[in-house]
């Protein structure tokens, strides 16, 4: 399942990757993923586990990508899982101050375009208001989730 997961999720999109850095988890050393990386031509480089030096970053993230979640799953905190492709696009979106550019443009080379630019509304007469009403719901919702990041980063700092 999780080799599945890997295929549609990451290789699909990215490709394979040159090297991988883990924590030295069981779950990613056992036989079946250091043959599976080996054939792939991926390098595995292991680090410290709970390491401020090494997986600081990586901590960062995981902490920004909770508070993300908290945002779009308030209502329905069950199902958090069903928020994450949202919440992936949000954080690959949002501009890193040290880098001064998203995520998604420090990989891509250019910026990510907005959703409400994907779902242009048409001119005609005859259309609905519906994609207006969806626009404004859309754009009340990223207004919402970024007054709730900045209240968060307000309390971390």
């Amino acid at each position: 399942m999780l080799l599945i997961l890997l295929i549609n999720e990451v290789v699909k999109l990215h490709g394979i990757p040159k090297y991988i850095i883990l924590d030295r988890d069981t779950k990613f050393l056992n036989h079946f993923w250091r043959s599976l990386w080996k054939k792939f031509g991926t390098n595995l480089l292991y680090i410290s586990a709970y390491h401020p030096q090494t997986d600081g970053q990586i901590e960062v993230v995981n902490k920004t990508l909770d508070n993300l979640l908290r945002c779009f799953a308030t209502k329905r905190p069950r199902q958090w899982d069903l928020m994450l492709p949202r919440a992936e696009f949000a954080y690959n979106s949002v501009v890193n101050h040290s880098m001064s550019k998203s995520p998604f443009e420090i990989v891509y080379d250019h910026i990510l375009p907005y959703y409400l630019d994907l779902a242009k509304i048409p001119e005609s007469p005859l259309s609905s208001s519906k994609g207006e009403d969806f626009a404004i719901t859309m754009t009340k919702i990223h207004e919402e989730v970024n007054k709730k990041l900045e209240a968060s980063n307000q309390v971390y700092k």
